[in-house]
């Protein structure tokens, strides 16, 4: 077993249990309470913590950043879709003073991490922080010099590109309706030429 290589005396992670199912039983514990049992002992802080334990489990999680319009907050949430419940993550520990207007987000899974970098309006009030998963904790993480511009740029490139995609569908849409009419008055004009070669025909015979 990794998790507790090297003790001479290796502590029984669950009383009456191997340490290799109990660790099996440590791996189903759902997410956030793996980071809350790390508190039952300095064992199970161990197992929980070291890597192998962290490669071993592979139970994926959907984190969603989510915007409270009463309070302006943003809430991080995790769902497990194993069993569809939803958990809350702590609050992000974001300076009084940043009013977020943009926020870039990225993750390592396999390290149990995602960083999250929010920009105000001000100068210099970007912050970047990281939430780690085997604690259920954030932490302050070096800031990057030029977020805010970056973060600037970024919202810009992206509402630039939304914008030329409603371009383009309004473009493709126009052209729709115009194949459409022009099907149609060409419909319509075979069907009043064959109904005035008809009539021209009745015409003739009498």
């Amino acid at each position: 077993m990794a998790v507790l290589e090297g003790d001479k005396h290796q502590e029984q992670l669950i009383p009456g249990l191997p340490n290799e199912i109990a660790e099996l039983c440590l791996l189903h514990l759902p997410y956030p309470y793996q980071a809350l049992s790390r508190s039952v002992s300095s064992t199970w802080n161990r197992a929980i913590t070291h890597p192998s334990f962290k490669k071993t489990l592979s139970h994926p999680h959907l984190f969603v950043l989510a915007f409270h319009s009463q309070t302006g907050h943003f809430q991080w949430q995790a769902l497990d879709p194993s069993s569809g419940r939803w958990f809350l993550l702590p609050q992000m520990p974001l300076p009084d003073k940043i009013l977020p207007t943009a926020v870039a987000c990225a993750a390592l899974p396999r390290q149990g991490k995602l960083f999250v970098m929010v920009g105000g309006e001000e100068e210099g009030a970007a912050t970047t922080i990281v939430y780690r998963a085997g604690t259920n904790q954030w932490s302050a993480a070096a800031g990057m010099p030029g977020a805010n511009k970056i973060l600037v740029f970024y919202f810009s490139m992206q509402f630039l590109r939304l914008l030329f995609l409603k371009i383009l569908v309004f473009y493709f849409s126009m052209q729709f309706l115009r194949l459409f009419f022009l099907n149609i008055s060409n419909i319509l004009k075979d069907i009043f030429y064959i109904n005035f070669i008809h009539l021209t025909n009745i015409i003739n015979k009498k």
